[in-house]
């Protein structure tokens, strides 16, 4: 589960500058996933912020640390970072940027994309079920215009997952019709610890797979499937 996940990170980040990444979160936050472990699988340094740092000085203190290979940020720190750091310290901070585990607006990119116009930014969706991501949309250009006031698509699933928007009968809904977001494939955890009724009520059977024992599961949130096929985070 974890390698298929690294993997895609390696794909997606190799070609940018080897400056590793960033911890500047708690490791009990499932966060620490994709940032420990991406920059240590690829050789790369792990750059470990004071524990006691405060928000008043994340910008500083990755910009004195950049650039980085990849971040991966909230929507809230993307805010604190686009009011805190200068347009040269953005443009030089980091070749990807990820952002994730909250709602991702196309004003807040707006924002970012007036200090850095080039660098890759992804919006990542995935619950700590699904080993912290399961889809990630590449945003573009004319997204900032394209979606408005509203949220940005949370993309299609990376390599050897599946995700689905389906109705109250697990059905799969048409595009544009609202359901809830299902997710399946080898990302999925085992379950909850101890909690087996929880367990059976949100790792539910896969209808779609054809491998013994798949599961899929109920994340709670509602989506829809754009005509492009990118899933529309509600």
């Amino acid at each position: 589960t974890l390698a298929n996940f690294v993997q895609s990170c390696v794909d997606r980040y190799a070609l940018h500058a080897a400056g590793g990444a960033a911890l500047f979160s708690s490791v009990a936050f499932d966060a620490v996933v994709p940032n420990v472990l991406t920059p240590l699988v690829l050789g790369q340094p792990l750059h470990l912020l004071p524990p006691d740092l405060e928000l008043s000085g994340l910008g500083a203190a990755l910009a004195a640390a950049a650039p980085f290979t990849f971040l991966k940020v909230t929507p809230s720190h993307l805010q604190l970072l686009t009011d805190q750091l200068t347009k040269d310290q953005a443009c030089g901070l980091t070749g990807v940027l990820v952002v994730g585990a909250e709602a991702f607006s196309a004003r807040n990119l707006a924002a970012w994309r007036a200090l850095d116009p080039d660098s890759t930014v992804l919006n990542e969706y995935g619950p700590t079920e699904a080993t912290v991501a399961n889809s990630l949309y590449t945003t573009r250009p004319s997204d900032t215009d394209a979606f408005g006031t509203g949220l940005l698509p949370i993309g299609t699933p990376i390599a050897n997952t599946s995700m689905y928007v389906l109705d109250g009968r697990m059905r799969p809904v048409p595009s544009g019709v609202i359901g809830q977001i299902y997710i399946g494939g080898h990302c999925l955890a085992r379950g909850y610890e101890r909690a087996p009724v929880l367990t059976a009520e949100r790792f539910v059977p896969d209808p779609f797979s054809t491998e013994p024992g798949a599961r899929l599961y109920a994340t709670g949130d509602l989506g829809r499937v754009l005509l492009d096929g990118n899933v529309d985070f509600l």
